[in-house]
């Protein structure tokens, strides 16, 4: 009787290491914050004062601030 590959093959691990689980969310969390950092930058409007806030396309405040750049 021949001992066949299949027979002692037991297959790879079926569970993830808890570092590699870890390392990976804390590398998906850096991720999306250099994402929403470069994003964000562009909406980024500063006051007279310095102060600086988001301004999203679609509200009436970016309304505002094109109507006043235009005239």
């Amino acid at each position: 009787m021949a001992v066949r590959s299949r027979d002692i093959y037991e297959g790879r691990k079926k569970r993830r290491s808890r570092k590699g689980l870890i390392v990976s969310v804390i590398l998906a969390v850096f991720i999306v914050t250099a994402l929403l950092f470069y994003g964000l930058r562009s909406l980024c409007v500063y006051d007279d004062v310095g102060n600086a806030r988001i301004v999203w396309p679609f509200s009436q405040e970016a309304k505002d601030i094109k109507a006043q750049e235009e005239g």
